[in-house]
C-alpha cells in the first residue's frame, strides 16, 4: 500500500478481522456501533505521508502480562530512549502496573490497552480490541515503528500493519502467543521466544536487531515522585515501622508456589530475634488470610500490609527493606532493580526466568526435582490461566522440600554481605 492511499474498511469488517470472530453476534453488534462513531473513530483513516528527516519518529512499545513482566522490560526502555533520545515512544500495557510508568523518562504516553483477565468475557475482550484500534489506526497517530517487547496477539500485529508501521518487530511465536501465517507482516521476524528465556533477555532482543547497544542491567527505578514516597512513609509510620525491616512476600496467585504459613512463622522469628529487624508483610488481599495466619504463629507479631499498599506503595518498601525474602514474583524484579538484598524461594518454575545477572544480590532456594513448568501439570493445574488454589495441587506443593534450614542459611549469607544498612533506603532513594 503506498504512502498516502486512504484505507477503507467498513466497520463490520474492521472489527471481524480484529476480533478473529471470535465474539458473539450481540458483541459485534456492539463493536459496530462503537465503529459507526465517527467523531471518535472515522471509518476511512487517512495513513499519513513519510515524516520528513527533521519530524519526530514516533514509536509504539506493546509488551502486556504482570507487573514483573513489565519491569523486565525496562532496560529495553531505557537502551530505546537512549537511541532515539527526541523520538515520541507510545507504551501499550496492562492497566493494572501502569503507575510504575508515572513520570518514567523512557516514554511520552501510555496506553493502558490490555487486561490482565485470563478468562476474557466477550465484552472483555471487546473493549480490548476497540482501545487497540483506536491507538493504532486514529489519524494522526500513526507509528514509524511499534516494537513487540512480549510476543503480542495477532490482532495486534496485524494493526500494526494496517496502520502502516514502516517497521515491525517481535518473535513469531513464543508462551501464550503464535502469529502463524500472520509472520510474515513482520519486518523484523526475531523466531520462536523459548519459555526458559528471561523476559529481560527476551525484551532486547528486537532492539539488537535493530543494532541498538543494549545491555540487561538494570537502572534503578528512581522517577517515582516524592509524593509517593511520603504517602509510603506515611503507612509506615501509621503502624509503628521505623528504623531497619525485613519484607516477607509469602503469597502467590498458585498454591503449589506457597511455603507453608509455619515455616514463614519459624523464619520470622529467626529474623527478629538473631537480626532484631521488624518484619513487614505485603502481598493483596486476596492474600491476607495467609499473612493474618503467619503473623498469629510468631512470637513477636510482624506487620501485615498485605492489600494495605498501592503499586508504588509497595516497590517503595522493597525499596526501603533492609531485606526481602519471598516467594518468586514482582517482588523478585523490584528488589533487582532496587538493589534490595533477596531471598527467593522457587518451585516448579525455572529460576533461570528471573535473568539473574552478575552481581545482583540475590538468593535463589529450590529443592524442587523436576520436571519444571510446565512439564509438571497435573488434570487440576489451572497454573497457565492465571490462578490456581485447588486442594488438590495443594497437596503437592512444589516448595515443600525447602527447609527453614535452607532459607535461614541464605538469609544469614546475604545479611552478612550487607556488612551495614544503608541509611537512604529510609528515603526510598537508590
Amino acid at each position: 500500500m503506498h504512502r498516502g492511499r486512504i484505507l477503507r474498511l467498513p466497520s463490520d469488517v474492521l472489527c471481524s478481522i480484529i476480533m478473529d470472530c471470535r465474539l458473539p453476534i450481540e458483541a459485534r453488534s456492539e463493536a459496530r456501533r462503537l465503529m459507526s462513531d465517527t467523531e471518535q473513530f472515522p471509518t476511512s483513516i487517512k495513513r499519513l505521508k513519510a515524516s520528513g528527516p527533521e519530524s519526530r519518529l514516533s514509536i509504539l512499545v506493546v509488551t502486556q502480562w504482570h507487573i514483573g513482566d513489565l519491569i523486565q522490560t525496562f532496560p529495553a526502555l531505557r537502551d530505546l530512549r537512549n537511541a532515539y533520545p527526541q523520538a515520541h515512544i507510545t507504551a501499550f500495557i496492562n492497566s493494572f502496573p501502569a503507575s510504575l510508568l508515572e513520570g518514567c523518562p523512557y516514554i511520552d504516553r501510555v496506553v493502558k490497552g490490555f487486561d490482565i483477565d485470563y478468562n476474557k468475557t466477550p465484552l472483555a475482550r471487546l473493549r480490548f480490541y476497540w482501545r487497540a484500534a483506536r491507538t493504532f489506526l486514529a489519524p494522526l497517530k500513526r507509528f514509524d515503528m511499534v516494537i513487540m517487547l512480549t510476543p503480542p496477539p495477532r490482532s495486534i500485529l496485524l494493526l500494526s500493519h494496517l496502520a502502516g508501521a514502516r517497521k515491525i518487530l517481535s518473535f513469531e511465536k513464543g508462551p501464550g502467543s503464535d502469529l502463524g501465517r500472520l509472520a510474515r507482516l513482520l519486518t523484523h521476524n526475531l523466531g520462536v521466544a523459548e519459555r526458559t528465556m528471561s523476559d529481560r533477555l527476551r525484551s532486547i532482543a528486537p532492539l539488537q536487531a535493530l543494532g541498538i547497544p543494549t545491555s540487561p542491567h538494570y537502572d534503578p527505578i528512581s522517577w517515582i515522585s516524592e509524593s509517593a514516597k511520603e504517602q509510603t512513609r506515611a503507612l509506615l509510620a501509621r503502624y509503628g515501622v521505623s528504623g531497619p525491616y525485613v519484607v516477607f512476600h509469602p503469597g502467590c496467585h498458585w498454591g503449589c508456589n506457597e511455603w507453608e504459613d509455619e515455616r514463614w512463622a519459624e523464619l520470622g522469628d529467626l529474623v527478629q530475634e538473631q537480626i532484631g529487624s521488624r518484619i513487614v508483610i505485603t502481598g493483596t488481599q486476596e492474600e491476607f488470610p495467609k499473612a493474618r495466619r503467619i503473623v498469629g504463629m510468631m512470637k513477636k507479631p510482624a506487620i501485615n500490609l498485605t492489600g494495605r499498599t498501592s503499586l508504588l506503595d509497595f516497590v517503595n518498601c522493597i525499596t526501603g527493606a533492609q531485606l526481602l525474602v519471598g516467594v518468586d514474583g514482582a517482588q523478585t524484579q523490584i528488589a533487582l532493580a532496587q538493589k534490595t538484598p533477596a531471598v527467593i524461594l522457587f518451585g516448579a518454575d525455572s529460576p533461570i526466568r528471573i535473568g539473574l545477572q552478575p552481581g545482583e544480590k540475590m538468593a535463589v532456594v529450590r529443592r524442587w526435582a523436576g520436571p519444571d513448568f510446565p512439564g509438571h501439570l497435573d488434570p487440576h493445574c489451572h497454573l497457565a490461566r492465571g490462578s490456581c488454589h485447588h486442594p488438590d495441587c495443594r497437596a503437592e506443593r512444589t516448595l515443600s522440600k525447602i527447609t527453614v534450614a535452607d532459607v535461614w542459611a541464605e538469609v544469614q549469607r546475604v545479611i552478612g554481605d550487607v556488612k551495614t544498612f544503608d541509611v537512604r533506603r529510609s528515603t526510598f532513594d537508590v
